[in-house]
């Protein structure tokens, strides 16, 4: 399973996967995921872009995670999780040049 698989699971409904609709328990259930088996490859690296893109979208540069920027922008858990979803899709839609549109189609 993908990144992209994985956020298009949780988005329908967060709070069964993930605890209480939180950004910041989906970035730790995401952290899991990513760390529950060293020995399979995942790419997670589309966070990271998508991270650069909220930090150039918001024009907000300094060390905070993706979930810490939401929440500075939205201060709410639940709305930043909300748009998190809304912000991705965004994201992952943006342009065809975009090396991770294709898992998305």
């Amino acid at each position: 399973m993908t990144t992209i698989e994985l956020i298009n699971i949780l988005k329908f409904r967060p709070g069964m996967y993930i605890g209480r609709n939180s950004i910041f328990c989906l970035k730790s259930f995401i952290d899991g995921w990513y760390f529950r088996n060293m020995e399979e490859e995942v790419e997670i690296g589309i966070l990271n872009d998508f991270y650069l893109w909220l930090q150039k979208y918001y024009n907000i540069y300094d060390s905070r995670n993706w979930d810490e920027l939401l929440f500075l922008v939205f201060k709410d858990e639940k709305k930043s999780l909300d748009n998190f979803f809304v912000l991705f899709d965004k994201f992952i839609n943006l342009s065809n040049n975009n090396p991770h549109y294709q898992q998305v189609k």
